[in-house]
């Protein structure tokens, strides 16, 4: 019974993680496409643009149903390496979410990392990401993650935005609770709080063993 809890907890983040950007952003997509509608804005062009990117994203939620039934990887993180996952994750934000300035700062090599820690901190990137886009209508996101020998070897990570900072608590979404799962299973730990001049920030710290 342990076991089948346990891979029941595995399948619902993967779950989670893999199919709710997918879904966030098809209904961002639709939601301005109808805005435009709505507005009489009709640019034949311009609606052929969206509908195909919706098209186009339906696919790869397609795709990534298949990879979660399978229970793979991140699609491009075994292939690319930690650091250019997370640098093509960021660049699907900004392609998606135009008016928000995103910046995404890796200082050292991540790319050593084992198997699980590499999903662990790609996930918290991740999440932290979907969480300052869908819930904080922030202008402004900034994602470190970086290496760190002091006191001991350890991958940390922050995502900081200047939105509307924590309206209720963290600890009811699933999100969190998956992220925290993860880093324990670690021996990390992860904290969101009020940012010191607005907005939240997320901080992990993920031990990294010696190799």
């Amino acid at each position: 019974m342990r076991v089948q809890d346990e891979e029941r907890r595995e399948i619902a983040r993967e779950l989670h993680d893999e199919l709710g950007p997918h879904l966030f952003s098809l209904r961002a997509s639709g939601a301005a496409l109808a805005g435009q509608i709505g507005k009489g804005q009709i640019d034949p062009a311009r609606i052929k643009t969206d509908v195909q990117t919706m098209i186009d994203r339906t696919n790869v939620l397609q795709q990534t149903n298949r990879r979660v039934l399978q229970r793979l990887s991140p699609a491009g993180l075994a292939e690319l390496g930690l650091a250019r996952a997370i640098t093509a994750l960021t660049e699907t934000w900004r392609t998606d979410q135009p008016e928000t300035a995103l910046t995404l700062h890796i200082d050292g090599n991540i790319d050593h990392l084992d198997p699980t820690a590499s999903l662990t901190v790609y996930r918290v990137v991740q999440e932290g990401l979907m969480n300052a886009f869908r819930h904080a209508r922030a202008t402004e996101i900034e994602a470190d993650v970086a290496t760190s020998a002091s006191p001991a070897p350890q991958i940390a990570i922050t995502v900081r935005d200047n939105g509307d900072g924590i309206s209720q608590s963290p600890e009811n979404g699933f999100g969190l609770r998956g992220m925290r799962e993860r880093i324990a299973a670690l021996g990390g730990q992860i904290s969101i709080a009020p940012g010191t001049t607005g907005g939240t920030i997320l901080t992990a710290s993920i031990p990294i063993a010696a190799r």
